[in-house]
């Protein structure tokens, strides 16, 4: 594989199947969103896995304290964190002392490569890959792909199931701004807007409510000015949750309708 650390990830995968567990981080925008959503729904449908998830308490990407304390005290041995965690040396220190493994899918820049040292990490900018312009969901999207070409036997694993998830992909790096002029991006962008990939219900649910603003169809314009935006103001300015009368958060209502969760929720 290209990526450094290809492999590496792939026995953490592995691992997480064996244990039926893990927990999962969510950066606080669409491409955070549709990255966990995609790495969630994969391991959910093919692999019955269970997961806890992890909701930011603000706009910051890295890990906070009010976050960190949630994932230090959970039972989960296996956090993924996608779209960030490259420069949470500090955090991903703390949490491998705790008898926690990391595995990040990230396509930020970073600087130090001591994060490695507590995590493993795969980031399309760290040289090893030939293309640093990809949304984390495509990072994700890649690991995916990298499992299923070595493991499609040992599961039985086919392309429809690899491929299911590119609508959420598309949505990520629509939503993240990437350079669409970069043929790989553009193709992620696209690829996911076919109507053989209409699977996510939470998607296709949107779009039907937005039906005036879509008149002209699933295109990355429509998507990049209708309903990217919506999404990323549930995210950061979404009703807070209020634990005393038992109401999640907008954005974790979102995110249980993209795992197929939560059937229901009002978009204000």
């Amino acid at each position: 594989f290209i990526f450094r650390d290809m492999d590496k990830a792939l026995d953490f995968i592995k691992e997480i199947i064996k244990k039926k567990k893990f927990g999962i981080v969510i950066d606080p925008d669409v491409d955070g969103l549709t990255s966990a959503a995609t790495m969630v729904n994969f391991l959910k449908d093919n692999f019955n896995v269970e997961y806890i998830y992890f909701i930011p308490y603000g706009k910051s990407h890295e890990l906070d304290e009010k976050k960190m304390e949630e994932i230090k005290n959970s039972e989960c041995k296996y956090i993924i964190i996608p779209d960030a965690g490259s420069s949470d040396i500090k955090q991903c220190k703390e949490l491998k002392e705790l008898g926690k493994k990391i595995l990040i899918l990230d396509h930020h820049g970073y600087t130090d490569e001591s994060i490695r040292k507590y995590a493993t990490l795969i980031n399309c900018t760290d040289g090893s890959y030939p293309n640093v312009n990809l949304s984390g969901a495509t990072v994700v999207q890649k690991t995916i792909d990298a499992f299923v070409e070595k493991y499609s036997k040992e599961y039985n694993l086919n392309r429809e199931q690899r491929d299911k998830y590119l609508d959420l992909v598309s949505l990520g790096t629509i939503a993240d701004s990437i350079d669409l002029a970069n043929p790989e991006a553009r193709y992620y962008a696209v690829e996911g807007l076919k109507p053989k990939y209409e699977n996510n219900e939470c998607i296709k649910e949107i779009c039907l409510q937005a039906e005036y603003e879509m008149k002209m169809g699933k295109t990355i314009k429509t998507i990049g000015f209708n309903i990217a935006p919506c999404m990323n103001a549930i995210v950061r300015y979404g009703k807070p949750a209020d634990e005393k009368k038992g109401i999640q958060s907008e954005f974790e209502i979102l995110f249980r309708a993209l795992i197929n969760e939560q059937e229901t929720f009002v978009y204000q």
